[in-house]
């Protein structure tokens, strides 16, 4: 699911909110159990962008952080609707541009 834009003149009205509902129904009534996004950082906007993530991404993930709370990143919404961080893709966009991978379980075991 990538990408998913909202006019910023209609930032914070739960339209993404209701858009990603929306889309996670259809995936649940479908069969699906989770669901997969990545999202860029090429606003250098986090502490995972301009680093070398090969030498230790785990390392960088357990401390990634926004570089200016007031410029904001989009894994801050995904996280808000039950995402989760769960990866890193160093460079997939570009030297020092990474692209961070996140998930949501749609269904429980059983």
């Amino acid at each position: 699911m990538h990408p998913l834009l909202v006019d910023p003149s209609a930032a914070g009205a739960g339209i993404g909110r209701q858009l990603v509902a929306h889309l996670e129904a259809q995936v649940r009534e479908a069969g699906g159990r989770s669901m997969y996004l990545s999202t860029s950082d090429s606003t250098c906007a986090t502490t995972l962008s301009g680093v070398d993530l090969c030498t230790d991404p785990l390392l960088a993930l357990r401390g990634l952080k926004l570089r200016d709370p007031k410029q904001g990143h989009a894994f801050r919404f995904w996280q808000r609707v039950g995402y989760s961080v769960v990866g890193v893709l160093p460079d997939a966009e570009g030297e020092g541009v990474p692209s961070i991978q996140l998930a949501k379980k749609l269904s429980t075991v059983v």
